[in-house]
């Protein structure tokens, strides 16, 4: 029998190419304003909430910022409205001041659950009887991220009177802070406390010796470049400093 003849078989077709890799997605920085959100923990009576009341009144300190929150141990103080907290009792330290860390992690659950800290650069607490320029606090923080973990000291020792944290530290707390800041919650005052747990989360300190004056002269209160005096726990050594520094 002879050979069969016809037409070759076409080749196979070539698979179809690979469509090219789509890139990982970028982490995006954070949305942000180049605003404050500033906040204080007060007592619902006495000289503190006095003290809250008048600068809610004439819109300064934590008022004068882009968003703020007032804790408090009641969501009664009115006219200024608050968070309620529970209750801001703390036993006495050595030393003089408080172990009041317990309530202040009560206040920061509390900024991160509002979440207003959010949407600004700048996160401050300050003390009731702490004379604040939010508006003085822009010429402190210039060439700094905000978006990176930073936090600022008046010097060596960190001092609750004024606390400034970058939106970057401010999320590291909120997504870390109460599983790596466990230790020592009883045993410290607030400001060291939050000064260790800053140090646990790998935030950056800047030191600003401008940051904070310590002085209960109202008439010391001339310095331009300082961002808030302490302590003023009267109405009218508060007014008279700011008044003085306003000059």
């Amino acid at each position: 029998m002879g050979e069969m003849g016809g037409v070759p078989a076409a080749p196979p077709a070539a698979p179809p190419a690979a469509p090219p890799a789509t890139p990982p997605p970028q982490p995006q920085p954070p949305a942000f304003d180049d605003g404050t959100f500033c906040w204080l923990v007060t007592m619902s009576s006495g000289g503190e909430a006095a003290l809250v009341r008048a600068h809610f009144n004439t819109h300064r300190s934590i008022f004068a910022c882009s968003a703020w929150s007032v804790f408090s141990d009641t969501a009664a103080l009115a006219p200024v409205p608050v968070t309620n907290i529970g209750s801001l009792q703390s036993k006495m330290a050595p030393w003089g001041s408080w172990y009041n860390s317990e309530v202040f992690l009560r206040a920061w659950d509390a900024v991160v659950k509002e979440g207003k800290y959010a949407g600004q650069a700048w996160t401050v607490k300050v003390d009731a009887d702490t004379v604040f320029f939010p508006d003085r606090l822009r010429w402190h923080v210039q060439g700094v991220s905000a978006a990176d973990p930073w936090y600022l000291k008046s010097g060596q020792v960190f001092l609750g009177a004024i606390e400034v944290f970058s939106n970057g530290a401010v999320r590291a707390f909120a997504d870390r802070g109460r599983a790596v800041c466990a230790y020592g919650i009883d045993k410290s005052g607030e400001d060291g406390f939050i000064d260790h747990c800053m140090q646990l989360l790998k935030a950056s300190a800047k030191i600003d010796g401008g940051l904070l004056k310590s002085t209960r002269d109202p008439q010391t209160c001339n310095d331009h470049g300082i961002v808030a005096f302490h302590p003023f726990k009267d109405p009218g050594g508060f007014a008279a400093c700011q008044g003085v520094a306003a000059r």
